[in-house]
């Protein structure tokens, strides 16, 4: 049986401001807009700055936080 690889990216979670990064599996996110607003889909983990997103994405690449 073969795994599922995930993907991960970095987008903006409900606001604007430097520390509204999140990291959302892509197929949570496929389609939608460049913010992402509460309740259309669920982070992994979220109030981070973009370097602190890369770093959990990086994470979550490497299977962190599966």
């Amino acid at each position: 049986m073969a795994v599922k690889s995930n993907k991960f990216t970095i987008k903006k979670f409900d606001g604007d401001s430097d520390g509204s990064y999140a990291v959302f599996r892509k197929e949570d996110v496929k389609g939608k807009g460049s913010i992402i607003f509460w309740g259309e889909a669920r982070p992994i983990v979220c109030g981070l700055t973009r370097r602190e997103a890369e770093y959990y994405r990086s994470r979550c690449d490497a299977g962190a936080y599966l």
